[in-house]
């Protein structure tokens, strides 16, 4: 977002979405062993101690490709069929390294832009055009085709004024970072406790046949 815009409250979003609810995901999760880079930790400690933002732990961080539906809604059956279809697609391009970079703001979080765009795009794209596939078209799935890849790196809990969130962003380390994902993660996601916790469902490798 552009600083002169004020933050707004991330939890705000979709009231429906209760503690308990889970809700399936197709993710690029970050494996937090391989991300090193002493700036960015220093940097995510600072963002800790921001009492208007609520940060993602490492072992949390994913890249969102796309939303498959609530799970009660969906039943284990159907979220199998969803993928199988995927894992039939992908197989291409391979393991992706991922470029973490630079630190940016959206109206309600902190997070990493991700690259490269391409590469992303069309992981991203099979995941959805093939979901959708198995959901039908009385099942739309969720932004099905904006996409912006980033990582987020903590959510804002409250209205925030632009120049706090600025400064916040003035801290941010200039050096990008990248980390190697050989897979795709279909998880079942809550929002307990202000964060994004996932159980994996199943997991598709990026890998060329």
């Amino acid at each position: 977002m552009d600083t002169t815009e004020d933050g707004a409250d991330h939890w705000g979003w979709r009231p429906e979405w209760s503690d308990e609810r889970a809700c399936a995901f197709w993710y690029l999760t970050v494996p937090p062993d391989e991300v090193r880079a002493p700036g960015l930790e220093r940097y995510c400690d600072a963002l800790d101690a921001v009492p208007w933002l609520d940060t993602v732990p490492p072992r949390w961080w994913h890249l969102t490709l796309t939303e498959v539906g609530y799970v009660e809604d969906l039943g284990a059956g159907l979220l199998a069929e969803v993928s199988s279809a995927v894992r039939s697609a992908v197989g291409q391009p391979g393991p992706l390294r991922v470029e973490l970079g630079p630190v940016v703001s959206f109206r309600t979080a902190i997070a990493l832009v991700a690259g490269p765009d391409a590469a992303l795009r069309e992981v991203q794209a099979v995941a959805r055009e093939r979901t959708q596939a198995v959901l039908g078209a009385d099942r739309p799935v969720v932004h099905p085709t904006r996409f912006r890849p980033h990582v987020s790196l903590a959510y804002l809990n409250r209205h925030v004024p632009a120049a706090e969130v600025g400064a916040r962003l003035a801290e941010a380390p200039a050096g990008p970072s990248s980390v190697v994902v050989d897979r795709i993660t279909l998880a079942e996601v809550t929002r307990r406790d202000r964060h994004y916790q996932w159980r994996v469902l199943d997991e598709v490798e990026l890998a060329a046949p």
